[in-house]
């Protein structure tokens, strides 16, 4: 797990798929050195398995204590699915983790879908992963370069495949986490209502341009829920649409209801 300490407030930044914390770091620098906010970013370094990726989310949580969680893209899917887990685990007692903001970025309760306006078709799924042992920075690069808008294509940006904090393993880990897993009824169960009722509060913010993640598949806004959608906007907000993502996500997190 990489840190940025400053410290008052804890922020965890769970990447997605194929990705590293590169990914946030340098927006982050920009947009909060200073602010009293200790940014705790997630590895998936040692995650050879979907097990290891709960694991290794329990591990930072117990560690960290943080204040928010955000996560994007698979990590958004997987703090929702854990975060999930544990509510109906815990119970009344889920307050005890001290979390009081999940945001959720770019994700999905259920990645593959026949409807392409919800999500991928299993077969493209299968297809990326049966390529990775054998074309692995070809797949990765495929995927990076479907995160931007055809918008935001148009205006010269593009995103930069880096090289991952996923073992192979761990890709394989991943992409197989996107196909088999499905957190639809464990968010509308069991996260929010268990979340909202402990005085915590979600932000979903998503793009309208999004092909990774179709803004189709966003969830309905519901009491406890927020929802942002910032148009002409792909997969990576936080990148391509710096200033008005922050601003969203500054305005959330300084709002004191709820505290």
């Amino acid at each position: 797990m990489r840190e940025m300490v400053d410290v008052t407030r804890r922020i965890l930044w769970i990447h997605g798929w194929g990705m590293s914390p590169w990914i946030w770091e340098s927006s982050v620098r920009e947009q909060w050195t200073g602010q009293g906010i200790g940014h705790h970013f997630f590895s998936y370094a040692d995650c050879h398995s979907i097990e290891a990726f709960y694991e290794a989310f329990d591990r930072v949580l117990r560690e960290v204590k943080p204040e928010t969680v955000v996560g994007w893209s698979m990590g958004g899917m997987l703090a929702v699915d854990r975060l999930a887990q544990l509510a109906g685990e815990m119970g009344t007692a889920f307050g005890s983790l001290g979390i009081k903001r999940l945001v959720v970025i770019g994700s999905t309760l259920c990645f593959v879908s026949a409807d392409r306006k919800q999500g991928w078709p299993r077969r493209i799924v299968e297809r990326m992963l049966g390529k990775l042992e054998t074309d692995r920075e070809h797949v990765l690069q495929q995927f990076a370069d479907s995160m931007v808008s055809a918008n935001e294509r148009a205006e010269g940006k593009i995103v930069a495949a880096c090289e991952p904090d996923f073992s192979l393993e761990g890709l394989k880990a991943g992409l197989k986490y996107l196909i088999e897993t499905d957190v639809t009824e464990a968010w509308s169960k069991a996260l929010v209502p268990v979340f909202t009722s402990a005085g915590g509060r979600i932000l979903w913010i998503h793009g309208s341009g999004d092909a990774i993640c179709p803004v189709g598949a966003m969830p309905d806004e519901t009491e406890g829920v927020r929802s942002v959608v910032l148009e002409d906007t792909g997969h990576v907000p936080f990148l391509t649409r710096q200033a008005a993502f922050y601003e969203h996500l500054r305005g959330f997190l300084d709002d004191d209801k709820d505290r």
